[in-house]
């Protein structure tokens, strides 16, 4: 079964809204929303990472 993420569910929908892009242009738009998406993954993490270190008391755990 092949269901699809929300975030790919906004970018189809975003991509969908600007319909006088070409295919180029809406190939790079969809890979930098996706690249977006990806960097915003990651600080997630790492703000996480630093919540749970400063909790537990470990620098190791800490964002630098």
């Amino acid at each position: 079964m092949d269901t699809l993420r929300d975030t790919d569910q906004a970018i189809i929908a975003l991509i969908e809204a600007a319909d006088t892009m070409n295919a180029r242009e809406r190939y790079f738009y969809r890979q930098s929303l996706q690249a977006l998406v990806r960097l915003a993954k990651t600080e997630q993490m790492n703000e996480v990472r630093a919540s749970v270190g400063m909790l537990i008391g470990s620098p190791a755990y800490a964002a630098s």
